[in-house]
């Protein structure tokens, strides 16, 4: 009993789970298991994505901020500093995430990502002084960097990954969107004050505590210190910085994250400024772009994981994005707008699950999770950083300018995307992808 509780502990996360589906290495992993043991495998891996999934609902929750300005009556400018703190967060987390998987495991990182969000929240909630709130807002962004790079890492690395990584950010995606109408319904109709929704998010985020933990309670330290046993197997964020693809994907995520997050803060903006829509039409486009990009991650996610397109996802989706943009810049009635503003989340949603598949792919596996956690706080800064551009050339060309930027940005990716090597199937984790079949 206890060697098949060892065995599971150490097959459940997919990198030893690899080995244990196929023929004579299977006996080799778990010690000649039955049938039974697979299934159980499975099972503890589906309830692992679950947690995950919900992990992720909760990382795109946090993204806003709501009613700092009015209460605390600050300036713009102020109010950008705790829209920028997140920012420093994730940048610590790319040094620290995997160095807590190597001590302390997956069991580690569920617990220490959730805490960071509960204390986040719960504190928020209290209306805390301005430069205290900053404070508690890096602690949230260190809490999603964290979550980001490990749930992007484990996901990514299994074979045939895509469409799990696609529902993965499909669920970012509804935590995006449901925060904002959530906070618009406590602000505006309840007439609360905007604690009560960090309030709320701090039970959102406790839920969280409680079920990645008990997800991931088996990946602890034992399985940590067994995968840091290998040769090689420990890592540092250092170590990757020798492999081109993690410079490359780096820039890939930023310019992407500076596209997506621009979109989706300025988008309303230029609908009523530039096509000349109302308030509320505008707001309720903007959530069509929201859509459009939960379902492309999810839907082209599940075609590219079935007919493994390889580079060729990011390439074609990116072509086709250019021409949503095209079409919508060109497009005047508002359902054709609508349509396009939802092709354009559409075919730009996927572009990120599919790079960190592709960064998965080509590195080594002991480093994948220093690489990945190092490109998502490129993309958290790019997520600052395009939005504060797109608002500085605004300021003095109109917000028109938010279709040039958009092009621009994509272009960027494109480049980055061809200058990728070819992924190296022999010595890539996905070497057995072509025998497997199920989780």
């Amino acid at each position: 009993m206890e060697a098949s509780s060892t065995a599971n502990e150490q097959t459940a996360l997919l990198g030893e789970d690899r080995l244990c589906r196929h023929g004579e290495e299977r006996q080799e992993c778990a010690g000649g298991g039955d049938e039974q043991d697979a299934k159980d495998n499975r099972l503890i891996t589906t309830c692992r994505l679950a947690a995950a999934y919900y992990s992720f609902v909760v990382v795109g929750a946090w993204d806003g901020s709501y009613g700092l300005r009015e209460s605390y009556s600050l300036s713009y400018l102020t109010v950008s500093f705790a829209l920028l703190a997140p920012v420093v967060g994730y940048t610590i987390s790319a040094f620290l995430t995997s160095t807590i998987h190597n001590r302390l495991g997956y069991r580690g990182i569920a617990l220490i990502a959730s805490g960071c969000h509960c204390i986040a929240a719960f504190s928020a909630g209290l209306n805390p002084p301005y430069p205290l709130l900053v404070v508690i807002f890096m602690l949230a962004g260190l809490g999603n960097g964290i979550a980001d790079a490990s749930w992007n890492s484990w996901i990514g690395s299994m074979p045939r990954g895509n469409g799990l990584m696609g529902l993965l950010h499909g669920f970012y995606g509804i935590g995006a969107a449901c925060s904002p109408a959530l906070a618009a319904v406590l602000l505006e109709r309840a007439g609360l004050n905007w604690t009560m929704f960090y309030r709320l998010l701090g039970v959102v985020s406790l839920l969280e505590l409680f079920v990645v933990s008990m997800a991931f309670w088996g990946a602890g330290s034992k399985a940590a210190k067994s995968e840091a046993a290998e040769p090689h197997a420990s890592s540092s964020i250092f170590q990757t910085f020798g492999y081109p693809s993690t410079w490359i994907i780096s820039m890939f995520v930023f310019l992407y994250a500076a596209t997506e997050i621009s979109l989706a803060d300025w988008i309303s903006s230029y609908l009523i400024d530039v096509r000349g829509f109302g308030r509320p039409t505008g707001n309720s486009l903007t959530a069509g772009y929201w859509i459009g990009l939960t379902l492309g991650r999810v839907v082209v996610g599940f075609l590219a994981s079935r007919m493994d397109w390889g580079k060729a996802t990011v390439t074609g989706c990116s072509i086709l994005c250019y021409f949503a943009c095209f079409f919508f810049v060109l497009v005047s009635d508002t359902g054709l707008c609508a349509l396009g503003i939802a092709m354009i989340g559409f075919f730009l949603g996927p572009l990120f699950p599919e790079a960190v598949v592709m960064q998965a792919r080509l590195l080594p596996k002991q480093i994948q999770l220093a690489a990945i956690g190092f490109a998502v706080a490129f993309g958290s800064a790019g997520g600052s950083v395009g939005p504060f551009l797109v608002g500085i050339a605004a300021d003095q060309q109109g917000i028109v300018v938010l279709q040039w930027f958009v092009l621009g940005m994509l272009g960027g990716c494109v480049l980055c995307w061809l200058a990728l090597p070819r992924p190296d199937v022999k010595d890539s984790a996905y070497k057995e992808a072509d025998n497997r079949t199920d989780l």
